[in-house]
């Protein structure tokens, strides 16, 4: 019995479709008789031969696909290293741009204050210095010593700073707690 078989040429695209070239190429080595239904395994060598390089075909190309996924792989981990490492590259980077603004900020604010200016103007631009009240409390103050009015209990100890500022200057003494002026850089 002589058989011939014709070989795809498409290269496989997926592990499935390999997987498809696998299973068809070892039941091409199966015949079922159309008479008893039986499974006759062939022995024939060209056709054996011919399976054989089938196999062949797709064991090379199936090792190909994994060495391209595997590539793929190592590919993508090492893209991900990288972002890893930007990100905490870019975040220190980051942190030194913010130090060093705000070293800026108080550079200007401490010039404008010495000079005793409130503004300075440029074309496009305004820097003012801006005025706030914030309470101070005194190192060490225990809120549970303050009045009941200013604190607020949740799961631990608030100080209800708002409202010791309101009566501060409203002339309330508040005990451990004083009024202390503020400046910022605002830029417009």
């Amino acid at each position: 019995m002589s058989h011939t078989m014709v070989r795809e040429e498409k290269t496989p695209t997926s592990l499935y479709d390999i997987e498809r070239m696998f299973s068809e190429a070892l039941e091409a080595t199966e015949i079922i008789d159309p008479e008893t239904g039986e499974v006759i395994t062939q022995e024939d060598a060209e056709f054996s031969d011919q399976v054989k390089e089938i196999i062949d075909h797709i064991s090379t190309v199936e090792a190909d696909t994994i060495d391209r996924i595997a590539h793929a792989i190592r590919k993508r981990e090492a893209v991900i290293s990288f972002i890893k490492a930007e990100e905490k590259r870019l975040a220190q980077k980051r942190k030194t741009a913010e130090n060093r603004l705000q070293s800026l900020k108080d550079f200007i604010l401490s010039a404008l204050l010495t000079f005793n200016r409130k503004a300075v103007e440029g074309h496009a631009s305004k820097l003012a210095v801006r005025e706030s009240q914030v309470v101070a409390l005194a190192n060490g103050l225990d809120p549970i010593t303050l009045p009941e009015k200013y604190r607020e209990t949740v799961t631990e100890i608030k100080v209800r700073k708002v409202d010791i500022r309101n009566d501060l200057k409203l002339g309330i003494d508040v005990p451990g707690a004083r009024l202390e002026t503020n400046y910022s850089l605002n830029i417009r």
